[in-house]
């Protein structure tokens, strides 16, 4: 009796250790941009306010911005982050805070890359990880006990460079260290990320299905660093302005 209760006991730790230790070393991630409402009262362009038509016609182009489907793949090293619908909707105010491109990511490595069209040119920009505050703050989306982490984003603008704070909600169930864009290394799958602007949430999570996606390094395009394709936006930017 005493044998079989042990065998019983080694069945049950069995199943228990291979419930805990799975690793996920593929899958595919659908994620869902949302515009959050702006505030415009206060924008102005070339150092002036707009005026109200303009406001108005921003207002409705918010409302009638459609949310945006993007697609995270992933292998045990290697992501890629992409649109699901590569056409672009220049009236859609989602499409264009969610930005342009695709993001290739490569934990082995250490490398992040954004490949984009812009000015005319197709470049691939060799982007940093993300530098993470980790918190205990936790709350429940869907079924995934999720942990907050922060982090201080700078985008090079028309204005000059910006700070921003982007916040992300990981499930560490997923032992995935993927997310939206460029934001990985967080010790599980991000399930939310947002900004001031938009929101990206994961709505639909398939784990080591039976078929795989391969991971394509983005090569075509000019292979430049963040640093100098902020030199090459900066002029791009300033002559813009002198011909205005």
């Amino acid at each position: 009796m005493q044998k079989i209760l042990y065998l019983i006991f080694l069945f049950v730790l069995g199943q228990y250790i291979t419930a805990y230790s799975q690793t996920y070393t593929h899958g595919k991630i659908t994620y869902t941009a949302t515009s959050k409402t702006l505030d415009i009262s206060n924008l102005k362009e070339n150092g002036g306010q707009i005026s109200k038509e303009a406001k108005d016609k921003i207002r409705r182009l918010i409302n009638e911005s459609s949310n945006i489907q993007f697609t995270l793949s992933f292998s045990k090293n290697e992501a890629l982050f992409a649109k699901e619908n590569a056409i672009e909707n220049k009236k859609n105010i989602t499409a264009i805070l969610a930005g342009k491109g695709t993001y290739y990511t490569n934990l082995e490595e250490k490398i992040i890359l954004h490949k984009k069209e812009a000015f005319g040119e197709n470049f691939v920009v060799t982007t940093p990880f993300a530098k993470w505050e980790l918190t205990q703050e936790s709350k429940l989306i869907g079924k995934y006990k999720c942990y907050k982490a922060v982090a201080i984003k700078k985008v090079n603008t028309r204005r000059g460079v910006v700070s921003k704070q982007v916040t992300a909600w990981y499930a560490t169930g997923i032992p995935v260290s993927y997310g939206p864009k460029e934001y990985s290394g967080l010790p599980g799958l991000i399930i939310e990320w947002s900004d001031e602007n938009i929101l990206f949430k994961a709505t639909k999570i398939e784990l080591n299905q039976e078929k795989t996606t391969k991971i394509k390094k983005p090569t075509s395009g000019k292979m430049v660093s963040i640093k100098e394709y902020d030199e090459i936006a900066n002029k791009m930017f300033s002559k813009i302005r002198r011909n205005n």
